[in-house]
């Protein structure tokens, strides 16, 4: 069993699958959704503003019951997220939840609101924020926007400073922790 399966045990729902290849095969395919295609999520009438992490935390869950799971998922753990097919993210997804329309642009602001990509192991290139876990969209509020700082440069990622998840607790899509 591999690790990446063992942390989503204990769940109701088994979203395990969707890192395997199986559900990788229909990412060039078409969107299709089960309802209209959503409009752009608006935030600002939650009292929270046009927040970036709660606009991405409500589409995952919207993406997830649209079954598009393959383009951009939360990993089984429940406490990153990870963009599996770049091109079609771009171009079906980015479109229909944000108002952008440029991937560059989306890593900002991941980077502008603290989240930070993962470099090495089983999440290598997914991103995680200590606020920003499956289940719990009332922790967006918390997350605050950093100010530009200019310098151009970017830290390297150190895998000896990032959590392993996988020897924590899944969280759920209901947001408790499985068993």
């Amino acid at each position: 069993r591999s690790e990446a399966g063992a942390s989503a045990e204990g769940c109701g729902d088994d979203d395990s699958d969707a890192n395997s290849s199986s559900s990788k095969n229909n990412a060039l395919s078409p969107l299709t959704y089960t309802s209209s295609p959503p409009k752009v999520i608006d935030t600002s009438s939650l009292g929270y503003g046009n927040w970036f992490p709660l606009k991405l935390h409500m589409a995952l869950d919207l993406i997830e019951a649209d079954g598009q799971s393959s383009i951009i998922s939360w990993q089984p753990h429940g406490r990153a997220v990870v963009v599996h097919d770049t091109r079609l993210f771009v171009s079906a997804i980015m479109p229909v939840y944000f108002k952008q329309t440029k991937f560059s642009s989306f890593q900002r602001q991941l980077n502008m609101y603290g989240f930070q990509r993962i470099s090495a192991g089983v999440d290598k290139g997914a991103y995680w924020h200590e606020l920003f876990l499956r289940g719990k969209p009332y922790l967006c509020h918390r997350m605050k926007r950093q100010k530009v700082k200019g310098n151009g440069g970017r830290k390297a990622g150190n895998p000896k400073r990032e959590p392993h998840f996988y020897k924590m607790k899944a969280l759920c899509s209901d947001g408790s922790i499985s068993l």
